[in-house]
C-alpha cells in the first residue's frame, strides 16, 4: 500500500498544480506601464553659418563703411532653433579697440559696432542682448539674421592700402531660444 499512497499523492500534486496554473489569480492581473520619449538639442551638434570677414572701408574722415546691407548674415542650419550664447572681440595690433574713437588719443584707434538693427554689439564691449540673436530652425522664417557693421577710426597709422585685420570676433551658440 504505501507505493499506492505514494503514486495517489503524486497524481494529486499534479492536478493540484494544474488547476493553480491553469486559474486566473489575482496576482497575475495585467499591468500597464508607459515610457516617456524625450529629445534634445546638443549643442555640439549646431550647424550655423557666421561672416567670415566684416569689411570696412574706411574714408577720409575716420568713418567705416561696412558691405552693403544684406551681405552679412548669421544662418542657422540646424533643425531646430538656436541662439548667440556670447560674443567676444579680441584686437589685433597694431589695432587699439576703443569706445569712442572720437576721443581716442591711442594711435590706430577703432570703434566699431556690428549686429543686428535692433541691438548692435559694441567691440569695446561687446554683449549680445538676449533676444536679439535668437535663429529659428532651418527652412524656417526667423533662421537668418541679417547684419551690419559701422564705426570710427583716428589716428591710424598703420598703412591700410591693402587692408589689415583689426579684430577678431568669437561667436558662442546654444541650442534653443535666448530669454528675453
Amino acid at each position: 500500500m504505501p507505493k499506492f499512497k505514494k503514486g495517489l499523492a503524486g497524481i494529486m500534486a499534479a492536478a493540484m498544480l494544474a488547476t493553480a496554473i491553469g486559474t486566473p489569480a489575482a496576482a497575475f492581473a495585467a499591468t500597464n506601464k508607459t515610457t516617456t520619449a524625450t529629445v534634445k538639442a546638443d549643442d555640439s551638434n549646431l550647424t550655423v553659418t557666421v561672416p567670415t570677414v566684416i569689411p570696412f572701408t574706411m574714408g577720409a574722415d575716420g568713418v567705416l563703411t561696412s558691405a552693403s546691407e544684406g551681405a552679412l548674415q548669421i544662418v542657422n542650419g540646424s533643425n531646430f532653433g538656436i541662439h548667440v550664447s556670447g560674443v567676444s572681440v579680441a584686437k589685433q595690433s597694431p589695432f587699439n579697440i576703443v569706445a569712442d574713437a572720437a576721443k581716442a588719443s591711442e594711435d590706430n584707434a577703432v570703434d566699431f559696432q556690428f549686429g543686428v538693427d535692433s541691438a548692435l554689439i559694441d567691440a569695446a564691449n561687446p554683449t549680445a542682448k538676449a533676444g536679439s540673436y535668437s535663429l529659428a530652425p532651418t527652412g524656417s522664417a526667423g533662421a537668418t539674421l541679417t547684419l551690419k557693421a559701422q564705426g570710427d577710426a583716428k589716428n591710424v597709422k598703420e598703412d591700410i592700402a591693402k587692408g589689415k585685420t583689426m579684430a577678431t570676433i568669437t561667436w558662442t551658440f546654444a541650442a534653443g531660444n535666448a530669454a528675453e
